[in-house]
């Protein structure tokens, strides 16, 4: 950063050190001594103080003269000498026109063109001391960059250490410049650490001397727009900051990102000028460049791969032709297209068009070019419950089978309890950003502690999704569902097959349900899978009607409201509460199918308990199911880097009247442990209940993705 004549003053003592070097050189040219003298040795045996005769210095040849004396004279011309003869053929000898031995006489010598064992360096081991750079934060750095830090404790030779720490020496010095501190100093060196057994140890050590830290004092820009002032307002160095490296590049990347959001996306700046005053231990800062004209979007074009066209990419875009240029809506419509994951890789681009508005903004052409990615995708799972047994499910996934954004999921699942294999289409962006249309086909037999099922389902759902990437305020979706099931209530003995009917018949009803799912969502928590503060809240339900095959018919509504709150008390600590009440109107308890009525206990519910274990119990010990569900949860989550720890109270009940009661409320605890990934925290929790009845689990296991809530 420091501009004068310093250089080819460097360059001359160098020259100058060379030449007074060559000069006291023995007649055979070579150097004597086998030891490498640091750069102040070097130095005073070339000639003091840096000059080519030092204070010191060996006279040289007889008749040398200095480099500075030889410059600028004229070259004497040659004489012409006499007339040399062109040499005569050399006779060959007879050693080399007598014929080679033969290979089975040949016996080489294994120590011809050897060294000797004393020529080879004795290996040494080391430790490594840096001084100095404590006190200004910069050791940790240090070691981070060193070749002395990384190779410490194991041997080397004498040679490589020395270049080790000449390295180092030279580092430290680069680190400090980078940091502002423009006049510090490093000196390394090596101390012998004798040891027992005739070893020798080495300590190496660099010394750093920081000086003062310098700092800007005047800081320029010149590619600012007229209209916008801010912008320089909002740059990152200002008077009275240190001078650093990788702040002044941090700004220059940041100016380019603010002129771009300022609407001038095709701004350029030069080469930076940085003046360092030495008395006063500042620097003068000084940008040039050119912000261009302003200006305005215009059409989106795809290049490359190309899973939809530009009017589906038009969708994905929060900005349309003729808007003013905003780069953090070309940014957004950046992970809008990674988001679709139809592509491998994707660069998302503002390239000038050439045209202008009438008011001589230009419009800047959004280029949109794509690399294939693997289109369909296979994964599995398998787990295990104490309450639901062993699981296993694969799924198969065409991500654009309907274009555009039109995948193909199929899902079967082989478990304890279940078996189960449903197709869903999802269209997500349909019609218009974010929102999602699902069409679901699918077929379950379901055997749970309190009902059996076999089940055909359609149904079909229009949602404005929120996801971990653009997490929504407020979410919603409407649906329809049309469902057949053949169950039977557990907890109702099962009757005797009745004449002409199959046994696999009795005691099960055949029921047709009609609903119309609904659900809201207002979020205002910081992260979707785990929150740290904030607060949800959420209702779901809608009208149901379901007829039985003996022609009973039952209409209901289904109502659950939840809410959650979560606030971080400490650094590392969170608390996070929820609460829950449900209730459906309008039918008696036996009248609704078993499959759709409210059930307690297990995960998500109330933890250390069975599922489906908590509530109204049939004459043969079964669950029942119920009409009114109040149950709530509070955790206390504690977080050390990608850890946690988490200490629960579960607590709920379930009646069999529509309207929830406190009483008799049936309460679990239990400790968890959380290991946070990118996709969530993969959540371990092992809970008991209190008060244990005959029946409840001594010890219930839950293992799933993100928090309990």
């Amino acid at each position: 950063m420091r501009a004068g004549g310093r250089g080819r003053l460097a360059a001359r003592i160098a020259g100058a050190a060379a030449w007074a070097a060559a000069a006291s050189l023995p007649a055979g040219g070579a150097a004597a001594g086998g030891g490498i003298a640091s750069p102040p040795e070097a130095a005073a045996e070339a000639g003091g103080q840096g000059t080519p005769q030092g204070k010191d210095a060996p006279p040289g040849p007889a008749g040398a003269e200095s480099p500075d004396a030889l410059l600028g004279q004229p070259l004497a011309p040659l004489a012409p000498g006499p007339p040399v003869p062109p040499p005569e053929p050399a006779a060959p000898e007879a050693a080399v026109l007598a014929p080679l031995p033969p290979l089975e006489g040949f016996a080489p010598d294994p120590a011809a063109g050897l060294a000797t064992a004393g020529e080879v360096e004795a290996a040494i081991s080391y430790e490594v001391a840096v001084l100095g750079l404590a006190d200004i934060g910069l050791e940790r750095t240090w070691k981070s960059l060193s070749r002395l830090w990384r190779g410490r404790g194991r041997e080397t030779t004498p040679t490589e250490l020395a270049n080790r720490v000449r390295g180092d020496t030279q580092m430290t010095e680069r680190l400090l410049q980078s940091e502002g501190y423009f006049a510090g100093r490093a000196e390394g060196r090596v101390l012998a650490l004798p040891e027992a057994g005739g070893r020798t140890r080495a300590r190496a050590e660099i010394a750093a001397t920081p000086g003062p830290r310098y700092t800007w004092a005047e800081i320029a820009l010149e590619p600012v727009p007229e209209d916008r002032p801010e912008v320089a307002a909002r740059f990152l160095l200002s008077p009275g900051m240190p001078i650093r490296a990788a702040d002044v590049e941090e700004a220059e990347g940041a100016h380019l990102l603010a002129l771009a959001e300022a609407g001038h996306p095709f701004a350029s700046i030069g080469a930076r000028d940085v003046v360092l005053d030495d008395a006063s231990a500042t620097g003068t800062y000084y940008l040039a460049g050119d912000p261009g004209p302003r200006a305005v979007f215009g059409p989106i074009r795809m290049t490359g791969h190309r899973p939809f066209g530009a009017d589906h990419a038009a969708r994905l875009a929060r900005f349309r032709p003729g808007d003013p240029y905003a780069a953090r809506l070309v940014d957004d419509f950046r992970r809008a297209v990674i988001a679709t994951q139809l592509f491998g890789g994707v660069t998302v681009s503002a390239v000038d068009s050439g045209a202008r508005t009438a008011a001589g903004e230009a419009v800047a052409e959004i280029r949109v070019d794509g690399q294939p990615g693997p289109r369909r995708r296979t994964l599995a799972q398998l787990g295990y419950s104490p309450g639901e047994g062993f699981r296993a499910e694969i799924v198969w996934l065409d991500r654009n089978l309907w274009p555009p954004e039109g995948a193909l999921q199929l899902r079967g699942v082989a478990g304890t309890e279940e078996q189960s294999a449903r197709a869903e289409i999802v269209k997500r962006n349909f019609r218009r950003r974010d929102r999602r249309l699902g069409l679901l086909a699918g077929a379950a037999n379901e055997s749970r502690p309190a009902f059996d099922a076999q089940t055909l389902t359609l149904a079909a759902t229009l949602a404005y999704e929120t996801t971990p990437l653009w997490q929504k305020r407020l979410g919603w979706s409407v649906g329809a569902e049309l469902v057949g099931s053949l169950e039977r209530d557990a907890g109702i003995p099962r009757r005797p097959a009745q004449p002409g009917e199959a046994p696999r018949r009795a005691g099960r009803q055949f029921f047709t349900v009609a609903a119309l799912p609904l659900s809201l969502l207002w979020d205002m928590t910081d992260d979707l899978l785990d929150p740290t503060r904030g607060f949800r809240l959420g209702v779901r339900g809608g009208p149901e009607v379901s007829r039985r095959e003996d022609g009973a018919s039952a209409a209901y509504l289904r109502l659950i409201a939840e809410g959650s709150l979560y606030r971080a008390v400490a650094e590392r600590l969170v608390l996070a509460a929820r609460a829950r009440a449900g209730t459906l109107v309008g039918a008696d308890l036996l009248s609704i199918a078993p499959t759709r009525r409210l059930y307690a206990g297990g995960g998500g519910s109330v933890r250390g308990y069975a599922f489906q274990g908590i509530g109204p119990v049939g004459s043969v010990g079964r669950p029942l199911g119920g009409r009114g569900l109040v149950d709530g949860s509070v955790e206390a989550r504690y977080r050390v880097r990608d850890f946690g720890i988490v200490g629960f109270l579960d607590a709920g009940q379930l009646v069999a009247d529509s309207a929830p009661s406190l009483a008799g409320l049936r309460a679990g605890y239990g400790l968890g442990l959380r290991y946070f990934t990118g996709l969530g925290p993969f959540r371990v929790d092992v809970a008991r209940p209190f008060a244990r009845r005959p029946g409840d689990p001594q010890v219930a296991l839950y293992i799933s993705i993100g928090q309990a809530f």
